[in-house]
């Protein structure tokens, strides 16, 4: 059989071989984009919050004392926004199925040839399918639109903090 992934060589990412394994068992479902896998997961996780199961807790970030009141703010819409649902931030706190920014500070400045950190940031936040990295399927949404400049500015300034 061919390889189908790209870590073995194919040409698919994991989530479009999980789309198409769906298709295939389950026929009648819909292949969908990439905001109605998110209502999906909502609308099972409301599902199932009504039946009895636990609601999810949100992680606190623990923040460093230094932090500037903008940094401070972005931290806020982190959590608040979901993101460290998904993304392991300062302290260690969140998911896995993102990028750890932990340390993204070290790095963004060098990810994108010819960007500032702040330029790479800001585009993959707003266009998050512009630039993968390498061992994560693209499932973040797009946060265009969502944020205003203010927001935005807040969260790379959180993220560019040296001490999370």
């Amino acid at each position: 059989m061919p390889a189908w992934g790209r870590q073995d060589g194919g040409t698919l990412l994991d989530e479009q071989i999980h789309e198409l394994t769906v298709m295939i068992t389950k026929g009648d479902k819909h292949v969908r984009g990439e905001e109605s896998v998110w209502e999906e997961v909502r609308d099972e996780a409301r599902e199932k919050i009504a039946h009895g199961a636990p609601e999810p807790q949100k992680p606190e970030v623990q923040l460093a004392a230094d932090l500037s009141d903008e940094a401070r703010a972005g931290a806020r819409l982190l959590q608040g926004k979901g993101c460290i649902g998904c993304h392991v931030v300062g302290g260690g706190v969140g998911g896995q199925t993102g990028p750890n920014l932990s340390q993204v500070q070290s790095v963004a400045g060098s990810r994108k040839p010819g960007a500032a950190a702040e330029e790479y940031l800001r585009e993959s936040i707003l266009q998050p399918q512009a630039f993968l990295v390498p061992g994560y399927a693209p499932v973040m949404p797009s946060f265009q639109g969502q944020l205003s400049d203010q927001e935005l500015g807040q969260i790379i300034a959180y993220l560019l903090a040296p001490n999370k």
